[in-house]
């Protein structure tokens, strides 16, 4: 789980929340943009982020996610389907917030609950839900 922030319709910094698989994790020497001109190292990693985000319906407090289907199984579903392809942000370690798990519902096989140990989701975070056009 992540975090990413993106300016609203009001031209306000607003921060939101994503869920995302670590394809692997890189680091990248930067120079400061003022007139020092120093080096410093940053640590980034590669997500593919969940297709949609959203809290369930029964409680504000509960992260749900909905996965990519592979390729392959969009195809096997509707040959005649156009193919979405999985979205890939890059993002500094410092905005990953926790590690989750996911817990398949019981009702469709792409959605999943959002969990993480030691940690309870007790917020309402329907607030702050991300979007992935806002990535």
């Amino acid at each position: 789980m992540f975090e990413s922030c993106y300016i609203d319709s009001r031209n306000k910094s607003k921060p939101s929340w994503f869920v995302g698989f670590v394809i692997f994790y890189f680091e990248h020497n930067n120079k400061s943009c003022d007139t020092t001109n120093q080096e410093y190292t940053s640590f980034s990693a590669l997500i593919e982020v969940m297709k949609s985000h959203k809290v369930a319906d029964y409680d504000p407090c509960i992260p749900i996610v909905t996965i990519n289907k592979p390729k392959e199984k969009q195809l096997v579903d509707d040959p005649e389907c156009r193919i979405i392809d999985p979205k890939y942000a890059v993002i500094n370690l410092s905005d990953i917030t926790r590690q989750v798990g996911l817990v398949q519902s019981s009702t469709n096989n792409i959605e999943h609950s959002v969990i993480s140990s030691y940690y309870v989701f007790d917020k309402d975070i329907k607030s702050s839900v991300g979007s992935i056009q806002n990535l």
